[in-house]
Order: structure tokens, then C-alpha cells, then sequence
């Protein structure tokens, strides 16, 4: 198993005028979960992606995972990625907190 806090990627700090740009390593796009997959051998169907924005969720689809959003008042508003997709596409489950988030991961896992 490998944990989140075991890889890190990240795209330049986007609340830089000069990072905001399209480009395939940055959500909504799939680059850098993909990157991940192939450097750490690890099985997208059988991954998850949490977030609390609509792009990380696009994201985690667009690359084949599960995903879970954590509802925030800004989860289905903020889009500075420059990249436009459908605001009405939802995530797999949506949960109030991590916590939350985590015992459907623990539970879908166990069914298998």
C-alpha cells in the first residue's frame, strides 16, 4: 500500500499569475496522477482521488481513479486552471470531511 504522505507531486503555486497556464501536469488534467502511477507501479483503477475542488475530481476521472469531494462552499466554483469541462460531471461520493472520505475508501476496499 502506499499512503499519500509517501509520494509528492506538486505543479507550481498557482495563485501566481505566471503558473496559470494549460498544460497536462496541472488539474484538471491527468499528468501528474499518471506520472505517479508509472514511477510508483501503482494501479490507477484501484486508486482514489479526494479533493475539494471540481478539478481535482476531473482529474482523478480523467485518469481512471474513484473519486471523493469534500464539500467546501467553493468546491463546484473555483476554476483557475484555465481549462474549461463539465461543471455539471459529480464525483463517484461526496462527504462533509476526510474522515468521512477515508471510511468509504476503508469500506469500498473491503468489499473486494
Amino acid at each position: 500500500k502506499i499512503f499519500s504522505q509517501d509520494i509528492f507531486l506538486s505543479y507550481p503555486n498557482a495563485d501566481k499569475i505566471q503558473y496559470r497556464k494549460v498544460c497536462e501536469c496541472r488539474k484538471p488534467a491527468r499528468g501528474l496522477i499518471l506520472q505517479a502511477a508509472r514511477e510508483h507501479d501503482i494501479d490507477i483503477s484501484q486508486s482514489w482521488m479526494i479533493g475539494d475542488k471540481l478539478t481535482d475530481i476531473v482529474a482523478g476521472k480523467n485518469a481512471g481513479c474513484k473519486t471523493i469531494l469534500i464539500r467546501t462552499p467553493a468546491s463546484y466554483e473555483t476554476n483557475v486552471s484555465g481549462v474549461a469541462f463539465d461543471k455539471a460531471l459529480r464525483a463517484d461520493y461526496e462527504v462533509a470531511d476526510l474522515i468521512e472520505a477515508a471510511s468509504i475508501v476503508v469500506r469500498i476496499s473491503a468489499e473486494k
